[in-house]
């Protein structure tokens, strides 16, 4: 038993430690033990938001690639109120490197919004699910000898979503068409006169009635 009212939880890349995030406002760290060597024990432990339940736990680790000699769990990202406060964690000093806050001015109604990392772990997404809205945060790393959300970027969406997942994101060779868009594979980056580079950020997502998939395509 972890304890807490578990809201999202992650494991480390080498499968050797689960960090769980909480309602009652804790992230906590717990050793994993394949063979049943010894009973749950608890690494570390720390309240990002000052005891307010949290809404989502994601560490900036590039999961797009094996990378097995690059440290991982060097920063964090954690969310409380719905994901309308976010902060960016240092987890080797445990301090917060930037806070992020979502408002509604005007409006008696609180903002919710849902949160997911794509792989590569340089793009957060959010989606309000009262309003028609989307937003891709860029993050970078190694910014200033740490890690920072750098430009927010709002979308417009047909309708609400009401869960999504973030299949991929990043700079692509993008051709407009009378016929559409075509988006060169990430591989391909070799510029050339039809095509430009431009961000892109691939979407599964639920609406009230429907599964679809999404491209934002924008510049940067």
């Amino acid at each position: 038993d972890i304890g807490g009212d578990v809201v999202d939880a992650a494991f480390s890349p080498d499968g050797s430690a689960l960090a769980t995030a909480s309602g009652d406002g804790q992230v906590k760290f717990f050793q994993v033990y394949l063979h049943e060597e010894g009973p749950l024990r608890c690494l570390h432990q720390w309240s990002p938001h000052g005891g307010k339940p949290l809404s989502c736990l994601f560490f900036l680790d590039d999961h797009s690639s094996h990378q097995p000699d690059v440290q991982y769990w060097k920063y964090a990202v954690t969310g409380c109120s719905l994901n309308t406060e976010l902060k960016v964690w240092s987890c080797e000093s445990w301090t917060c490197l930037q806070t992020i806050s979502f408002n509604r001015v005007g409006e008696d109604m609180g903002v919710r919004l849902k949160a997911d990392l794509d792989p590569t772990a340089r793009y957060l997404v959010l989606a309000d699910i009262d309003k028609c809205l989307v937003f891709v945060l860029s993050v970078e790393q190694g910014v200033e000898g740490g890690a920072m959300v750098v430009s927010v970027a709002e979308f417009a969406t047909p309708s609400p979503i009401l869960s999504f997942g973030c299949v991929s994101a990043g700079k692509r060779m993008v051709k407009q068409t009378a016929e559409g868009v075509e988006v060169s594979v990430e591989e391909d980056m070799i510029e050339n006169n039809d095509k430009q580079e431009k961000t892109v950020v691939r979407l599964f997502f639920v609406q009230p009635k429907s599964l679809q998939e999404c491209s934002i395509i924008y510049d940067d």
